[in-house]
């Protein structure tokens, strides 16, 4: 882990470049019901690039942003393009995200 400087308490860093962690964000502008949603170790992420959906056929140039989608709050990691597999990131998260949030609706 790494000092973050927020307004919020529900925020953690950790890397170089930075990874960032948010807890109780909103739902991303960009998150549609036909979004493509990414399971990994159960957990549901909708991914953004720039704001709008990523395309997985495209290269990674920008940091990426990944927002969870079903669960009871949105938590949201931004993993710097710098970091690949991005993935690797939500896998370390997954089991913390599964004990603080409910499931109520996966990928939904």
């Amino acid at each position: 882990m790494r000092p973050v400087q927020s307004h919020s308490p529900f925020v953690a860093a950790w890397g170089d470049p930075a990874i960032v962690l948010r807890c109780g964000v909103a739902k991303p502008p960009a998150l549609r019901p036909t979004a493509e949603c990414y399971v990994i170790n159960r957990v549901g992420w909708f991914a953004a690039s720039d704001g709008r959906q990523a395309d997985p056929t495209r290269p990674i140039t920008s940091a990426l942003t990944f927002t969870t989608i079903g669960r009871s709050t949105y938590v949201q990691v931004v993993v710097p393009a710098a970091y690949q597999p991005a993935a690797n990131a939500l896998a370390d998260v997954a089991a913390s995200i599964r004990t603080a949030t409910n499931w109520p609706h996966p990928c939904r």
